[in-house]
């Protein structure tokens, strides 16, 4: 390709929001891992609930960035 090719951008440009979801993808997965990790302390249910919350916004994401891979 020429250096100044519409297509060579667009492709480093494309390579680079690969790159960030790829990125998010691994930080959700971190983060569920760091969730999972938590104490599971049952006379909390309002921790409990929000840790399952989170659990399922995480899996969101991670379904979202799939998705537009």
């Amino acid at each position: 390709m020429r250096r100044r090719d519409f297509f060579k951008e667009t492709a480093a440009e494309l390579n680079r929001a690969i790159g960030l979801l790829k990125d998010l993808e691994d930080g959700a997965a971190e983060l569920d891992e760091l969730l999972d990790e938590l104490p599971k302390d049952e006379s909390k249910p309002q921790i409990a609930s929000k840790i399952h919350k989170l659990h399922a916004l995480l899996s969101k994401l991670k379904k979202t960035s799939k998705n537009l891979v």
